[in-house]
């Protein structure tokens, strides 16, 4: 039996499979854009939005970081046994974390929480902050179930238990809203429990991977001294991605209306999270049986190459669908939001470039250095944040975390080349990013000449063979091939 080649192909391939579910996903999340600027407030978005931060603060905190554990140890392992008590090992310790440790440590933080950035009652403000820990300790576990189907090549059932999420959620949301009128209550209660069936679900895919008798203390130990690096990491990361909104709670007035502008923005490219999303789930099982290989670093290069290529034609596009969309999906006071959209678009287009250069140090057990190069990123967003919001308001909170991410990508991509040289062309891709920033710049305003210089922008592309036609039409006749479409 041959092994699947390890190739760009198969990258694109996984990648839109992955992405298929994120998309579809993306799109069911946003036919709830109308009923949300219809029946909530921008404010009540604003506090929607901060609770969601806040639901990604915990589940990097108290992950611990394990999900790279699985990537590392059950995606390189050839033996089952051994796989079975990788699995155990960090499901048990994932299940006493979030289910024990972190429901104690977020009921105790809801009274001032609450108070400080919610700003409901007292009981609105528990059932709300409880709704969001309970979420929490689903999509915590579910995400390592999830990490199993994918290592494991399971793709339907993956996209089943992930499409499930916001198939319920928006429902169930519905719902909630129209019919029994909930308010922001109804958005955690549907995905509290749209996340809960889904994370049985994606159990019983993965059961038997599980087992009492295979957990190993000496392996969680083992886990958490290789995860500890990460979780700095992640937490930095989710400093720059997420720490503007506390930022402008604490520094401006009406904050939650600025807020639920910034996150209707966000809205708007939204996509682009769901490319880099797909893009990362099919990376990483694809990069780390690929470092096994002779030589691992074509593949590394065509990736950083389409990755930039593709992220960046997508942020200019939806820029220029800013207004329309906009216009069509929400009502008056949510317009204002187009003013926004090109910085967020702009750092979700290299939102995920990070683990392509950080493979390089991973593979050289250099993690450490990749700690420090994110808590930089994350101190410098931090500092910007503090200066620019009082300043320039929702523009500072955006523009700071395009900076930071940048510096980030400069740090990882430098030290990895020097560490583990792939040759990216790291020149070429900084000034890529540079063009594609204006024009997403000049098309929310001005479609036209944004339109032309889209089209310059893809030429371009070809031109410094960041996209190759060739290898694309080979790629789109696999797929036709695969589907049936083309037919003997």
């Amino acid at each position: 039996m041959t092994k699947t080649p390890l190739t760009i192909k198969r990258l694109l391939s996984d990648s839109i499979v992955y992405g298929s579910a994120r998309f579809i996903s993306a799109i069911i999340s946003i036919f709830l854009i109308p009923i949300y600027t219809r029946y909530f407030s921008v404010e009540q978005y604003g506090i929607i939005e901060t609770l969601n931060i806040f639901h990604l603060i915990l589940f990097n905190l108290f992950s611990l970081g394990l999900g790279q554990a699985i990537f590392r140890y059950y995606a390189t392992s050839n033996d089952a046994d051994e796989k079975k008590k990788v699995f155990s090992t960090i499901h048990y310790a994932s299940l006493f974390f979030s289910g024990i440790v972190m429901l104690a440590f977020g009921l105790l933080l809801s009274n001032w929480f609450g108070h400080r950035f919610v700003k409901l009652g007292d009981k609105d403000n528990f059932i709300l902050i409880l709704l969001v820990l309970l979420q929490t300790i689903c999509v915590i576990n579910s995400t390592n179930f999830q990490s199993i189907l994918s290592i494991n090549f399971k793709k339907i059932d993956f996209i089943i238990s992930t499409i499930g999420v916001v198939f319920f959620s928006s429902l169930l949301s519905i719902i909630f809203i129209v019919v029994f009128h909930y308010g922001i209550i109804s958005v955690f209660l549907a995905s509290t429990i749209a996340n809960f069936i889904c994370t049985i679900y994606a159990y019983i895919k993965v059961r038997k991977e599980i087992s009492t008798q295979h957990f190993s203390f000496s392996l969680l130990f083992k886990f958490i001294s290789f995860c500890l690096p990460f979780i700095p990491i992640t937490f930095s990361i989710l400093i720059m991605r997420s720490s503007d909104r506390y930022f402008m709670s604490l520094l401006l007035d009406n904050s939650l209306y600025k807020i639920g502008l910034y996150s209707t923005a966000e809205k708007v490219v939204m996509p682009l999270t769901m490319i880099g999303a797909a893009f990362q789930l099919a990376w990483e099982p694809i990069a780390m049986k690929a470092a096994g290989e002779s030589d691992p670093k074509p593949l590394y290069k065509s990736a950083f190459k389409y990755y930039i290529s593709i992220t960046t034609i997508a942020c200019i596009i939806f820029c220029g669908l800013a207004k329309f969309v906009l216009l069509v999906l929400t009502t008056e006071p949510y317009f204002i939001a187009y003013k926004y959209v090109a910085p967020l678009g702009i750092y979700l287009s290299f939102n995920s470039l990070i683990v392509i250069g950080s493979k390089g140090i991973l593979l050289t057990n250099k993690q450490k250095m990749l700690s420090l190069f994110v808590v930089i990123a994350a101190l410098i967003n931090l500092l910007l944040n503090y200066i620019t919001i009082p300043i320039w308001e929702i523009y500072g909170s955006a523009w700071s975390t395009v900076v930071s991410l940048f510096i980030l990508n400069i740090l990882i991509f430098i030290y990895a080349e020097q560490k583990y040289y792939v040759g990216y062309p790291l020149i070429s891709g900084l000034i890529l990013y540079i063009i594609s920033s204006i024009v997403s710049i000049i098309i929310v305003n001005n479609i036209v000449w944004g339109g032309i210089l889209l089209f310059l922008y893809t030429i371009m592309l070809f031109k410094l063979n960041f996209l190759e036609l060739k290898p694309i039409l080979n790629f789109i006749n696999s797929l036709k091939n695969k589907s049936g479409l083309i037919k003997k």
